[in-house]
This record gives C-alpha cells, sequence and structure tokens, in this order.
C-alpha cells in the first residue's frame, strides 16, 4: 500500500495528457475508494467540477 505503480515517469507522463488528471493519494492502496474515501472523493470532485462547471 503507498505506492504509486505507475511510478512517478507514469504521472509525469500523465501529466503531460490534456484530457489525464493524475492526483497521488498518499498511503492509498490499489483501491482508493477504499483506502482512503474523503480524498478520492475531494480528487473526482475537483474534477467534476473542471470538467462539468456549474454556471
Amino acid at each position: 500500500p503507498g505506492s504509486a505503480r505507475v511510478g512517478r515517469e507514469g504521472l509525469e507522463a500523465a501529466a503531460r495528457n490534456p484530457r489525464i488528471s493524475p492526483v497521488l493519494v498518499p498511503g492509498a492502496g490499489h483501491q482508493v475508494r477504499r483506502s482512503d474515501p474523503q480524498a478520492f472523493y475531494r480528487a473526482v470532485d475537483t474534477w467534476l467540477a473542471e470538467v462539468l462547471p456549474v454556471d
């Protein structure tokens, strides 16, 4: 638990793709939603607010 499976290089590559919003949740395992639900939903809510803004 707590290791980035894609590694730093994978996160950097993802960050260069405008369609991907990588988020690293320290200490979370493979199933972030279960490991740290608050961090997971915070990341998802932030992303949704960016792609589906409420006017």
